[in-house]
């Protein structure tokens, strides 16, 4: 892997990687609620605090997702 970001665009292409992350995040902290868990993908997008119209809280850092802040 490369760690380039590739573009995909479209709410159905968010949605599938969303839920991808969201399984990682899980898996690796089953103790989380579903409020923890949302809090934790919401403050590992790249916009986060601020909430973009368009983007949401931005793209998602998984990693950063999975280990926590």
């Amino acid at each position: 892997t490369t760690g380039e970001v590739t573009s995909i665009g479209g709410s159905s292409n968010a949605t599938a990687v969303m839920a991808g992350i969201a399984a990682l995040v899980w898996q690796a902290n089953p103790a989380l609620t579903r409020d923890q868990l949302r809090a934790r993908l919401q403050q590992s997008g790249a916009l986060w605090p601020s909430r973009s119209g368009t983007q949401g809280f931005g793209l998602v850092d998984a990693r950063r997702a999975v280990v926590g802040r």
